[in-house]
């Protein structure tokens, strides 16, 4: 079977009316595919959506790189549907000697976003991942097209991970500064991100290949260069953490974690917080200290936040890229979420933020790091963990209350009393809190005596109020007179 009929035998998985595509904009729309010196991406999909299918193959045969979008840093289109039938008519314009151009065309259509795309609803995974899997035994004959080829593919992690063999195959083999000069620069794009992506899959296996080209680029003597590499790979780096963390053997990500002093000397402000949150991840309790630099800083204005304050801030904004940019599923967030939570040097930590030291079950769910549902099943767990001076069991306490179950909530107050101390705003919340729940419970003996027990020198002003009404309604009710007999 050629490779051509392989694709249509395909075409109805890979739904292309899910691509949305459209001209760069309305001038585009109006530009007339008439002249064939403005060839471009957007000129081609305009012949496509006017069914000019013929004259796109012929555009492909002629000259198929001006039309390469992702290596010619040309901006994705904006996003409106195609007619399904787009690809499968194009590709029967072309003939049996143009089986390469035929998987070019649908890795160029294929790799362009959806309008949809979610957590559990991928299609564009889906189209670069099926093209992955019907590449891997494909034998090319032009080495140029089966690279760009190869880096619409490498778009997608989960899709590029059935060719890794073919990228390691690909990656350049010549010396970083030497793929910084390569001509033209559609050429050198396409071979940067083969060296991307080939980089990326060798952490599966460890830090050994990526710290002997961070090492390279530390050697380099020219700044312009040197900056512009590392920019390269260390963007390339922090995608490969926040998005693959949770694929790796916990080994593997503990060995990765190698390659942050690396990192760091190329790029500190950055590399720094975001080192220390990969730590976090990796469970590695070595490293989960606030840098010393930023522990001991000197006091800094009233006015201004702590210098932890600011390194946490930096830190929880990684945590967001990681579920924002990494696309994440629930159970890789519920991961996230159960590994950080249940380390209570970050717990401890977060004491530098208080509105997230005192909700941190607030903001697990606020993120979507963790569904409701799964923070009843963790909240207590979580708490036992890492009380936070008694925060976490109040917020294990609104969890179940939440869940219409009160004598888990009471079992959680019992707990979060504990760690009220002398500080009368936690001493006061936590054990008023109490009362109301043995209240809800109908256990009305049992807060009265709760009550009683109340060390009022500890009362914070903002709950005598709370405390005067319970202590109203707690009041013994007066008998009424004696019946006289």
């Amino acid at each position: 079977m050629s490779i051509i009929a392989m694709v249509r035998r395909w075409l109805p998985l890979l739904s292309i009316s899910a691509v949305a595509l459209s001209l760069i904009n309305s001038s585009a729309q109006e530009r007339s595919p008439e002249n064939e010196d403005s060839r471009s991406f957007d000129a081609l999909v305009s012949l496509l959506q006017d069914q000019e299918h013929s004259r796109a193959a012929d555009w492909l045969r002629k000259d198929w790189e001006a039309f390469d979008w992702l290596n010619g840093n040309e901006t994705p289109p904006d996003l409106s549907p195609l007619d399904a039938s787009a690809l499968p008519s194009l590709l029967t314009k072309l003939g049996p000697d143009d089986e390469e151009l035929a998987l070019y065309a649908e890795a160029l259509l294929g790799a362009l976003p959806d309008l949809e795309a979610s957590r559990d609803l991928n299609p564009r995974r889906s189209r670069l991942s099926s093209l992955a899997k019907r590449l891997e035994s494909y034998s090319w004959k032009d080495a140029k097209l089966k690279h760009t080829v190869l880096s619409y593919v490498g778009e997608d992690a989960v899709a590029a991970s059935h060719l890794t063999e073919s990228f390691r195959r690909a990656a350049p083999a010549l010396s970083l500064a030497h793929l910084h000069e390569i001509e033209p620069l559609r050429e050198r794009h396409c071979q940067q991100r083969l060296l991307q992506v080939y980089l990326r899959q060798s952490l599966v296996q460890g830090p050994m290949v990526y710290q002997t080209h961070l090492e390279q680029v530390l050697r380099l003597d020219s700044p312009e260069t040197k900056q512009s590499l590392a920019d390269l790979l260390l963007a390339n780096l922090e995608n490969a953490f926040l998005e693959d963390w949770h694929r790796w053997e916990k080994d593997t990500l503990r060995a990765n974690l190698a390659l942050f002093p690396l990192a760091t000397d190329l790029d500190s402000e950055r590399w720094l917080p975001l080192g220390w949150t990969i730590a976090l991840l990796a469970d590695d309790r070595s490293s989960l200290v606030i840098p010393a630099r930023i522990r001991r800083a000197k006091s800094v204005p009233e006015t201004a936040r702590a210098p932890a304050d600011l390194f946490l801030g930096a830190v929880m904004m990684h945590l967001n890229a990681a579920t924002a940019r990494a696309g994440l599923d629930d159970e890789a967030l519920t991961q996230l979420a159960i590994q950080l939570s249940h380390n209570r040097l970050f717990m401890n930590a977060l004491a530098h933020r208080p509105p997230l030291h005192q909700n941190w079950f607030t903001h697990l769910t606020h993120r979507s790091w963790m569904s409701k549902e799964a923070l009843v099943k963790h909240a207590a767990s979580f708490a036992k963990e890492a009380p936070r001076q008694g925060w976490a069991w109040l917020e294990a306490a609104h969890v179940y209350q939440n869940a219409k179950m009160p004598a888990e909530a009471l079992t959680c107050w019992d707990e979060a009393v504990k760690h009220a101390g002398k500080d009368p705003n936690r001493y006061s919340l936590f054990r008023l809190s109490r009362i109301k729940q043995l209240l809800e419970l109908n256990r009305r003996d049992d807060a009265l005596r709760a009550l009683k027990a109340f060390n009022q020198k500890l009362l914070h002003p903002d709950y005598e109020e709370q405390f005067e009404r319970l202590e109203k309604r707690l009041r013994p009710r007066p008998r009424g007179p004696a019946t006289a007999v």
